[in-house]
């Protein structure tokens, strides 16, 4: 896998480039940080995404959709003044529940 420093310098850099969240899980990620400005499109009625690009759309958005099912919210962060600098962020526990 790839630095997160090399992913996070990427311009479309998020949470679902490194992966789903089995996989992530899989390598022993046990959080995950979301802000709005990423996942709000996938969940925006208003918006659809184009035929040539909706399967990574869908993986994209089931993603997100997964994080908010089956995470559990810890943390979260108000949208600031400056959107780019502050731009909201939700902090999830994702490693999966420990037998007992």
């Amino acid at each position: 896998m790839d630095s997160f420093a090399s992913r996070a310098g990427s311009r479309k850099w998020s949470a679902t480039f490194l992966g789903t969240l089995d996989d992530l899980r899989a390598k022993g990620v046990e959080y995950v940080a979301v802000c709005k400005q990423n996942y709000g499109r996938y969940f925006n009625e208003d918006k659809k995404p184009q035929a040539g690009v909706k399967s990574g759309y869908d993986k994209r958005r089931d993603f997100y959709a997964r994080v908010f099912e089956e995470g559990e919210l810890l943390k979260e962060w108000p949208k600031g003044p400056i959107a780019y600098l502050q731009p909201g962020i939700k902090l999830y526990r994702v490693a999966p529940a420990k037998p007992q």
